[in-house]
């Protein structure tokens, strides 16, 4: 299993979508997956038939996470306590592109919005 934090990083306090690759030898395969912290499951998500799935995590500073499925656990990117993180979205007339910045000064949120 792969987790891909949108824009790259995870980082605490900031929002991030995690996108998951759940395979087997090579083969996407759906599942269910758990996601923990510090040990505890939080929640749990499903990933479709191509072993595709995202969930949404506001890491906490000071805390680990990591995902289970079938009684395995996976870690999920380090967690940085700083930096600038990026989110797109699109609608049918809207592309929006979120940028939020955690322990960087000269940052703050910015929401760009075209169509």
């Amino acid at each position: 299993m792969s987790a891909f934090p949108e824009g790259g990083e995870l980082i605490s306090e900031v929002v991030a979508i995690v996108g998951i690759k759940l395979d087997q030898a090579g083969k996407g395969i759906e599942g269910e997956i758990e996601i923990v912290q510090n040990g505890e499951g939080i929640n749990d998500f499903e990933t479709n038939e191509f072993g595709f799935g995202k969930f949404v995590l506001r890491p906490e500073s000071g805390s680990t996470y990591s995902l289970k499925y079938n009684g395995m656990t996976y870690p999920v990117p380090e967690i940085r306590s700083s930096g600038v993180n990026m989110s797109a979205r699109t609608t049918e007339d809207l592309f929006t592109l979120h940028i939020n910045e955690q322990g960087v000064p000269e940052i703050k949120d910015y929401c760009i919005i075209s169509h």
